[in-house]
């Protein structure tokens, strides 16, 4: 699902990144390329594929990764041009003159809103957990279970459920028509 969730972000940045490009706003696209990277691509989607403590990443993830990171070297390649063009080179054994400047900008793909609405909730999710965290003083290593209030006799959205579980050091996440419950477990309302 963290793939998923990367590729319509990718896709969703490139479609408003041509725009920019379109209007000549070189400012807001080098702004946009900064958060892609900094904020989704390092900060979430790489802790996101993160394996487990010394175990190995799955062939396709890695694959997939390193997919990312070409089409994020080719977006960012107008702005820093001498670097993403020796990173590219460095990424897999390539032709002298396959180069990253002669290279096509990455098209827009699919964009799926739906994931990219989930996982905004998901990212709320594991915030107000690591806030509920570090205002109570409980370490990270310390497994918490969550319950969710469900209103009325709403289905809940467990898309990115083992994703907040790992992220967050949760050892279970359940679903309740309870108001409250014991205090070291904690409720958040959908």
């Amino acid at each position: 699902i963290s793939v998923e969730w990367f590729e319509a972000k990718l896709n969703s940045t490139i479609k408003i990144l041509e725009d920019h490009f379109s209007k000549y706003r070189i400012s807001d696209a080098l702004m946009l390329t900064y958060k892609l990277i900094w904020d989704d691509f390092c900060s979430w989607y790489l802790e996101m594929v993160k394996p487990v403590y010394q175990k190995p990443i799955d062939k396709t993830t890695l694959e997939e990764t390193v997919a990312f990171f070409e089409k994020i070297m080719k977006i960012l390649h107008p702005f820093m041009p001498f670097i993403t063009e020796e990173i590219w080179h460095l990424l897999e054994d390539r032709k002298e003159d396959d180069c990253i400047i002669i290279s096509k900008m990455p098209e827009v793909g699919k964009i799926d809103k739906t994931i990219l609405n989930q996982f905004e909730f998901a990212k709320d999710v594991i915030i107000a957990i690591r806030n509920f965290r570090k205002e109570k003083n409980i370490p990270n290593k310390e497994k918490l279970e969550r319950f969710i209030k469900k209103n009325n006799d709403e289905k809940p959205d467990t898309t990115f459920d083992s994703l907040v579980s790992k992220l967050c050091n949760l050892s279970k996440i359940d679903y309740t028509d309870e108001k409250y419950v014991d205090k070291k477990l904690f409720l958040i309302k959908l």
